[in-house]
């Protein structure tokens, strides 16, 4: 829950992963989306993570390749998110990537040596990433951390969290005043009416679902404050990742690179509601 007012269903859905009913319900208020019902057996939930990405259907293979190599157009992502931590911070400064999976960001913004980047989260990805010398931290290093880092990055992380606010809370923790989340997750502005036709709802893993009114909710309550800047650096090489993705392709090639995304990023972020809120300020 967001705003802790009266919900009201919104339907019910099939899960594309386990098969099962999930029923929805909204908040008459702020419009935050959520499954009443979420899949509470913990190894169904992992195995869907971990081939669920953005919505899209992937694979533990392409997690791996994604951690090792550059081939794959989640490159795209990386560079782009790590244009949008040079924006705020020219002269680098310290990085959490919470959430951070396989660990790929954190070894593409490592290479770049501009911050001092690590990641944190929980499950075998992660130990995979910790074992092969990442800077990935677990669960009881966070504390130690708190307060000092400068940016963090949450990319399709709060979607997956029942309660939300308390993650965001924890990210918030992490940062000192002033540092700088960069997050991205689901927005139903982009939902079409019948939410059973909307590609990104998988209620199998995703169980929280914003919209402006809740996201800005949410981040208050966390404290945070949402930022509107303009169009970030960084954010055309986020959507052509997105596009790429949606199209089913999965590695950098002459031909994915000649698809001519570029001129038409802005308009396809606006239309599918991609980057309407990224930004928010730790208070």
């Amino acid at each position: 829950m967001v705003c802790e007012c009266t919900t009201e269903p919104a339907g019910k859905v099939i899960g594309r992963r386990t098969g099962r009913d999930f029923h929805l319900q909204r908040c008459i208020v702020c419009g935050f989306l959520f499954v009443n019902d979420p899949c509470t057996d913990q190894g169904v939930s992992q195995a869907v993570a971990g081939s669920v990405v953005d919505g899209d259907d992937d694979s533990e293979k392409f997690v791996g390749e994604a951690c090792e190599s550059d081939g794959t157009v989640s490159h795209y992502e990386w560079r782009g998110v790590e244009r949008v931590a040079r924006h705020f911070f020219p002269n680098g400064g310290k990085w959490i990537d919470y959430g951070c999976g396989s660990g790929g960001l954190v070894g593409f913004a490592k290479a770049k040596g501009r911050f001092q980047v690590m990641g944190y989260d929980t499950g075998a990805p992660a130990e995979r990433a910790r074992g092969k010398g990442l800077p990935i931290l677990c669960e009881s290093e966070l504390e130690q951390h708190a307060g000092t880092f400068d940016f963090a990055t949450s990319l399709n992380v709060l979607e997956r969290h029942p309660d939300p606010v308390s993650e965001l809370f924890r990210i918030r923790s992490l940062l000192r005043p002033g540092g700088v989340l960069f997050f991205l997750t689901s927005n139903t502005a982009g939902a079409p009416n019948t939410l059973t036709e909307w590609p990104t709802l998988c209620p199998d893993i995703h169980v929280s679902y914003f919209n402006y009114v809740s996201i800005k909710i949410a981040l208050a309550r966390s404290r945070f404050e949402m930022e509107y800047p303009r169009w970030l650096p960084g954010l055309g090489d986020i959507v052509r990742y997105k596009v790429l993705r949606q199209l089913g392709i999965r590695k950098r090639s002459f031909f994915e690179k000649a698809i001519p995304i570029r001129p038409m990023a802005r308009l396809l972020a606006k239309r599918r509601h991609w980057v309407d809120y990224t930004v928010a300020i730790a208070c």
